[in-house]
């Protein structure tokens, strides 16, 4: 996110942003030309012809695109997280040369206009797209999680009471995932509505600030090894399941991306970079 997504126009270079698509678009380039089955005419046709417009922003929620999609401007927080993403981009120490013009907003148009501009411009996306790739549901997942129990559960020493609030976390997840994936299985059916034939991909969750994560289970695990281990583990798990779940019900494809395993091996390289 942070207003350093990519895009690519046919017959045009890549311009690669930090956020989490382009990666993938990055990896598909290198797939096409590292197959020895196909010829430089071949791979060269194949990426010349692609189109690729990332339409993420950091901290957006599912609800930001529905609003969009049902053209609701009226409770709408969308133009506070575009403008959140422009400042953060203008902290960062990462400096594109391009930013990606379709959040543009201007200033001569009254609120509606604007809403209305970036309605339509989404709707086109999707009626002329044959590939969607979705990683949505983190932040609304992130932004809901029962801290203040999470935090009851480190500081607690009763063993009974540890069981007790760990039951409670996990419960309240699962609440919490419900009303994810009502939302999540509302939006893939708009978007059918749109294009019936578009392709949809949901791609799985990988947690943010993952080192830190692993720093706060390692000092848990110390404190309890039973009740803590695999504890934040699970609770990415589960709404990687969910993920899974909701593709399923929607008949549209799922991709894993987060492996627990390999990426704790190599969690420092991997977000570093």
């Amino acid at each position: 996110g942070s207003y350093t997504y990519g895009y690519k126009k046919s017959d045009d270079k890549f311009y690669k942003g930090l956020s989490y698509g382009d990666f993938l678009i990055e990896l598909f380039y290198h797939n096409i030309y590292s197959n020895k089955k196909l010829s430089n005419e071949e791979k060269n046709n194949i990426w010349s012809n692609i189109e690729y417009n990332n339409l993420s922003l950091a901290i957006v929620r599912i609800h930001d695109y529905i609003d969009l999609l049902n053209k609701n401007y009226e409770n709408t927080e969308l133009f506070k997280t575009i403008n959140l993403n422009k400042k953060i981009n203008e902290c960062s120490t990462f400096k594109s040369n391009f930013t990606n013009d379709f959040w543009t907003i201007d200033n001569n148009l009254k609120f509606k206009a604007n809403f209305d501009n970036l309605s339509n411009e989404l709707i086109n996306e999707l009626k002329t797209s044959d590939l969607l790739l979705i990683s949505l549901g983190g932040n609304d997942y992130q932004s809901s999680l029962p801290y203040q129990y999470i935090n009851y559960l480190i500081h607690e020493k009763n063993y009974f009471s540890i069981e007790k609030i760990k039951k409670i976390i996990f419960d309240n997840i699962k609440d919490i995932l419900k009303k994810i994936e009502l939302k999540y299985i509302d939006f893939i059916q708009k978007i059918k509505l749109i294009n019936s034939k578009l392709n949809i991909i949901l791609v799985g969750y990988s947690p943010s600030f993952f080192p830190l994560l692993l720093k706060i289970e390692e000092l848990t695990k110390k404190k309890n090894p039973t009740l803590f281990a695999d504890f934040f583990k699970l609770i990415n798990k589960l709404l990687n399941d969910s993920l899974e779940y909701i593709s399923k019900a929607t008949n549209t494809y799922y991709v894993q991306t987060f492996f627990f395993t390999k990426w704790k091996k190599y969690a420092n390289i991997f977000y570093e970079n």
